[in-house]
This record gives C-alpha cells, structure tokens and sequence, in this order.
C-alpha cells in the first residue's frame, strides 16, 4: 500500500523526498516509508492526529526493542512499562511536539517555497514526540520523589528518548547534533526541577544555606527562568535548524539569546520592538519570525511543555 501511495504521488507530481532528495525512485524508498505510519498520517483529519498517529509507531518500536533485548523480560512487565507511557499521548503534552514540526514547516516554506516533505515532517514528529516524552519523564520525576515505582518508569521513559533518536537518525549527518542538543536539554530540566525543589522545600540556597536577601531569590528565579526558556521555546527552533543543516555554533547561540527576550517578555510589543532581539533575529535569517511568533503565542497559551503545562 504504500509502494503504491508513493508511486501515486510522485505521477501526480507530490514528491516525499527527506532533504536533498531529487525525486527519484531508489530501491530503499520502500524501507524508509515502511518505518513511518504513511498511510495513517495520509488520512488523518486534522494535524493533531495527524502528529499523533507517529506516537504508536513509536511504541511499537520501544516494545519490540524490549522483546529483543529485555533478556529474562516478562510479558507483564513489558505491558507495564507501555501502560506507564500511555498518558503521554493523551495529554496536551502533545502540542509542545507539534510545534517542532509547524516551526519546521514555515522555515522550509520561507526557504524553499514549498510545504515539508513527507520524510521531513516524519523525522521533525519523531523529534517532536521525542521531546514530549523528556519533558513527561522529567515531570513526573519532579512529582513523584516519593514514589519508587513512578521514579524507575520515568528514567526508563528518558532513556527511550535516545533510542527513538538513534533508531531513526543514526545514518544522518545530523545525529550527533541532536544527540548533543537533547542531552544539553536533560541537563537542563534536572537543573530546572533541582532549583524549584530546593528552593519550595526549604527556602535555602543552592549551597544550602539561607537567603541573605532577596537578590539571591531573584538570581535563582532568573535561572530557573532561563531553563524552561531552553526546553519550551529553544528546542523547537534548535531542532529545526538542525534539521536545516545549519552547523554555525554562534546563530545557535542567537536563537538562544531571542528565546530568553520571549521568555521575558510580558507581551508580543515588548519583544518586537526590543532592538537586541529584533538584531538577532536578522542574523537568524533562516529561521523567520513567524516562527518566534508561534512560540510565543503558543508559550502565553500554556500550550507548551512548561511547569505550568496542565496535567
């Protein structure tokens, strides 16, 4: 079926080639769409379940991982471990991965003048999904210290992320740029929810000592600040420019620095006509504000895979 789906596509001219691709047939076009749920994501009715149809594929990936390699692995405790993932697809965690692949789409629109690809917008939903399951397994580790189980489920839940990221980009020349961008981000949310914790236990310091006055308060504020600017609004841009072959340390640098003055900013006025991040922006020419503008909205929606994400 999707030999065929394919083969339709490109007579009528509706070409799924992943970046570089020219169009042609090639005897590994079959392999690479049988990994995708083509057929699934062809017929869905809205982008929502659309995004959400790569979500059974990929656990159906991690299990039969787990049946491969999980030696001395019981059924049961394979079953367990899918029933503890499950509620990641039926939360709204779902919209801080789809915005990875509409970000995506209006870079390659303003760049090439075309919607994605299929295999472009497969990969940039992998990686969406792949960031919904560290931001979910990082939460519920902040929520359940107390709860051992919970704790063994959600550090299992963070390791699947780097299988999801090697089973599908291990051959790309973009691979260990997103390994590198996903650990920075796991490092980032331990911070993140190490400060919060320490600072709603006990009022203390990151040296454990107590405040000696406000500025300290308002520095780990700040911090934590920056953390969630990292994972809410910089992944997604981070990843598509990524995905965008671009290798320039310092425009990743920019694009952090124009996430911060989103993160920052009370309203869509204060950041437009900061003149900082207005010259940023112009240096990330790839990346159009349009896409800031996504993030920003969808960010001011609660929309994100934020602390104030609702459960």
């Amino acid at each position: 079926v999707i030999h065929i789906v394919v083969s339709i596509s490109r007579f009528m001219g509706i070409v799924y080639d992943g970046p570089g691709g020219d169009g042609g047939h090639s005897d590994h076009d079959e392999d690479i769409y049988a990994a995708y749920p083509f057929e699934s994501m062809q017929l869905a009715d809205n982008k929502r379940y659309r995004f959400g149809a790569m979500f059974r594929t990929l656990m159906d990936e991690i299990v039969t991982h787990l049946q491969e390699e999980g030696e001395g692995m019981e059924l049961k405790q394979i079953e367990q471990i899918q029933e503890a993932m499950e509620p990641i697809s039926t939360t709204d965690y779902d919209k801080c991965g789809m915005v990875v692949v509409e970000v995506y789409r209006i870079m390659i629109k303003a760049r090439m003048k075309r919607d994605l690809a299929f295999l472009e917008e497969a990969k940039a939903t992998v990686l969406g999904w792949a960031l919904i399951i560290l931001a979910y397994s990082h939460d519920v580790l902040a929520k359940s210290t107390r709860d051992s189980s919970k704790v063994r489920y959600a550090v299992l839940m963070e390791s699947y992320v780097f299988f999801i990221i090697h089973k599908h980009f291990h051959e790309d020349a973009c691979y260990h740029k997103i390994i590198e961008l996903f650990l920075e981000a796991k490092e980032n949310r331990s911070l993140y929810h190490l400060m919060i914790s320490n600072a709603n236990a006990s009022k203390k310091s990151i040296l454990g000592g107590p405040f000696v006055d406000n500025a300290e308060a308002i520095l780990l504020g700040r911090f934590n600040r920056m953390k969630e600017h990292f994972c809410v609004l910089y992944m997604p841009i981070a990843i598509c420019m990524i995905l965008s072959d671009v290798k320039d340390k310092v425009l990743f640098e920019t694009a952090k620095q124009v996430c911060d003055s989103l993160g920052e900013s009370e309203n869509e006025d204060e950041w437009k006509s900061d003149a900082v991040t207005q010259s940023a922006m112009k240096r990330l020419g790839m990346v159009p504000e349009e896409a800031f503008q996504l993030l920003f909205d969808e960010m001011k929606n609660n929309c994100l895979c934020g602390d104030n994400q609702q459960k």
